[in-house]
């Protein structure tokens, strides 16, 4: 588990070969020093709230041409969200979308 070098890199090949609209991370073990780059992945914004590289951390990967607003939680918890519209039968409906990771201390 982590975010290593060598699984961001099998990340970002799914990515590019699947093209997901959102993807959700736990357990990233990444610090705020690392975790920008470590997430920066072509064609997708990151959503992050990181720990330390020890242990936890969630992340969202929203792609690029998804309109979105970050929901502030402000909790102890590792809880990221996001918020987005989106068009159902020309109507549109609120989602929120949310990562949480609880730590099993």
């Amino acid at each position: 588990n982590g975010l290593t070098s060598l699984k961001r890199d099998e990340l970002a090949e799914y990515l590019s070969e699947n093209s997901p609209s959102i993807v959700s991370l736990n357990e990233l073990k990444l610090d705020n020093l690392n975790a920008k780059s470590r997430l920066s992945i072509a064609g997708y914004k990151a959503v992050h709230k990181c720990r330390n590289k020890f242990g936890g951390g969630v992340a969202l990967l929203i792609k690029e041409n998804i309109v979105y607003e970050e929901i502030n939680i402000n909790t102890g918890d590792e809880v990221i969200g996001i918020q987005l519209s989106l068009q159902f039968n020309n109507v549109a409906k609120t989602v929120k979308i949310f990562s949480h990771y609880n730590p099993p201390n």
